[in-house]
């Protein structure tokens, strides 16, 4: 029976382990893939970019591919209608990425001193005010630029 029990924390332990280290994965290839990089700024810090509007990538398209009037007419809805939908899935997942990365900052909290968990603090805001820019931008609203 002890043995059953340790099993059963064993796999629960696993499983948390596994969940951690998608949700790490998951971040990292959505930072990659959607925000991209920002050339760094005058203290050689990189900043994030979200991702472009529907202005911006119909821009892209008109430059790459030639379209002419009519095309750039009939793909910009297709766009914003693009973005909007993805701007949908993150919404439905929003919740499970918020509780991974909630949970990876309380472990990370508990090992900081006093005095750098104000840091944390500041990281994370700055996190938050970046992501909600780019959910802004999936939704088709308009952001001010830093």
């Amino acid at each position: 029976m002890a043995t059953e029990s340790a099993r059963g924390r064993a796999s629960a332990l696993g499983l948390a382990a596994l969940l951690v280290v998608i949700g790490a994965a998951g971040g990292v290839a959505f930072d990659r893939l959607v925000l991209g990089a920002r050339p760094a700024d005058d203290d050689g810090h990189h900043r994030r970019r979200g991702p472009p509007d529907a202005d911006q990538l119909l821009e892209r398209y008109r430059e790459r591919l030639d379209l002419d009037a009519a095309q750039v007419e009939a793909i910009r809805p297709i766009l914003i209608e693009r973005l909007r939908e993805t701007s949908a899935v993150f919404e439905r997942i929003d919740p499970d990425l918020d509780a991974i990365r909630r949970a990876g900052d309380d472990r990370v909290r508990a090992l900081l001193r006093p005095e750098q968990r104000p840091g944390l603090d500041a990281l994370r805001a700055d996190f938050e005010k970046r992501r909600a820019e780019m959910r802004g931008r999936l939704k088709g609203d308009k952001q001010p630029a830093d």
